[in-house]
């Protein structure tokens, strides 16, 4: 069973076991320091000196102190689980396909999108991919053979999360991953912020009301209240909220883990011109379903909406 990023084991050092060896038998054994042996049962270069460790050992800097930070937000049970499919190849670039937990039902891609795409106009810079791509999915339960939904308790109609696409080259796609994310995350918190103007809420509104989803304001004020600054200030208040909750990321998952059929065909359609299984690679098939070959895929001419 293939390790997710999160769960892939770290190994000590950087040397093999024969040069070990070797410095082992020019070593004097008086002089031999302590190894750190991990559960491999390999010996590590780094040494132990508790005795010696000086109190300033303790201290951390701003560089570490951040990444403390990191580490911190990561146990933090309000952190938001966004999930990173592995990449699928085309043979130049890597794409990955990126799934954002469930947040406010009422707070549309659609917005979010506009506001980054008149930021990067504003800026002159170029749009990065995965905004020009960011989209909604409604959620598969995880790894159904049988094409299931998702539904929120008492609903008709499956839960909805936004997805973008993240493309990298071949050169360091693990990096350059990490970048685009780091991008992400930044850009979703900046629209989900006390410091934003106009505020989260009253971009909601804005947006409601010009681009005629005033049924989406209706359904809110059935059970926020009537008048429209309520409204707003509740929305608000949820949003940013959202936006202040860590982010968490979860790797190397195939697509069906929260696609349903339909989105993993119109990925294959939209990013490797694919008009069959018959054109799409045993190792992109892989990277679809979990346990393929040793699963049937879905009858492609059959897979709908």
């Amino acid at each position: 069973m293939e390790k997710s990023e999160s769960e892939e084991d770290v190994s000590v050092g950087s040397k093999n076991e024969d040069e070990d060896e070797s410095e082992e038998e020019s070593e004097d054994e008086s002089e031999k320091k302590v190894k750190v042996t991990p559960k491999n049962g390999k010996k590590s270069n780094k040494t132990i000196s508790s005795d010696e460790d000086s109190d300033d050992c303790y201290n951390n800097s701003a560089e570490e102190v951040q990444k403390q930070a990191t580490r911190f937000q990561e146990m933090n049970e309000n952190a938001m689980n966004f999930t990173v499919t592995k990449g699928v190849p085309d043979g130049t670039n890597l794409f990955y396909v990126l799934s954002v937990p469930p947040g406010q039902w009422y707070n549309s891609h659609k917005n979010i999108k506009i506001a980054l795409e008149m930021f990067f106009e504003k800026k002159g810079g170029m749009l990065p991919y995965f905004v020009e791509h960011l989209d909604e999915h409604k959620l598969r339960v995880e790894y159904s053979p049988i094409n299931e939904m998702q539904y929120p308790p008492g609903k008709k109609y499956p839960k909805t999360c936004w997805m973008t696409v993240i493309r990298t080259s071949n050169i360091n796609p693990k990096q350059e991953l990490e970048n685009e994310l780091k991008k992400f995350s930044k850009h979703f918190k900046k629209l989900h912020s006390t410091a934003l103007v106009p505020s989260p809420g009253q971009r909601w509104m804005n947006y409601s009301l010009n681009s005629g989803n005033t049924r989406v304001i209706e359904v809110c004020k059935n059970y926020m209240g009537d008048d429209d600054n309520v409204v707003i200030d509740r929305i608000n208040k949820e949003l940013i909220d959202l936006g202040s909750k860590p982010h968490r990321y979860s790797f190397n998952e195939t697509l069906d883990k929260f696609l349903p059929d339909y989105y993993i065909k119109r990925f294959l359609q939209d990013f490797f011109n694919a008009t069959s299984w018959d054109n799409v690679s045993d190792k992109m098939k892989k990277c679809c379903y979990k346990g393929y070959p040793n699963r049937k895929l879905p009858d492609w001419d059959k897979i709908s909406v």
